[in-house]
């Protein structure tokens, strides 16, 4: 089945639809990024920051 060959409805229904399916990608993406972020964040303060704060005494 060719895309010239379905009804105007459908393809436009079909452009939406790949347009939301990359918008959720991206947030699934940045959601689990931002979860290795908030990670390392808690890393630095709760093992490199107190070293950092005994070196500088």
């Amino acid at each position: 089945m060719k895309l010239s060959n379905l009804k105007i409805g459908t393809r436009l229904g079909l452009g939406f639809s790949i347009i939301l399916a990359v918008f959720v990608i991206a947030i699934v993406i940045t959601a689990l990024r931002l979860n290795t972020v908030r990670h390392d964040a808690n890393v630095v303060a709760a093992e490199s920051l107190p070293y950092l704060m005994t070196a500088t005494r």
